[in-house]
């Protein structure tokens, strides 16, 4: 009998399983995917280093600023 496969973690276990599976779908897996990576390649905010640089607007994106930083307008030092 062969040795079951080892897995890196469980989120590799669960995908293993639900192949598996008669109701398996692989159109709500691959939504699930594409969530994982957009949240993985969300660029940072070089204003507040933030994670969330999700854009709206030409410049801003150019930028690469996030919603909040968009918003506020840049602070002047004195």
């Amino acid at each position: 009998m062969p040795r079951p496969r080892k897995y890196k973690d469980s989120g590799e276990r669960r995908e293993a399983f639900l192949e598996n599976h008669p109701d398996y779908d692989k159109s709500d897996r691959l939504r699930e995917i594409k969530r994982e990576w957009a949240k993985r390649n969300r660029p940072e905010c070089p204003r507040c280093s933030q994670c969330d640089a999700r854009l709206k607007g030409e410049k801003s994106r150019a930028l690469g600023l996030c919603r909040n930083c968009q918003r506020k307008p840049k602070q002047k030092i004195v």
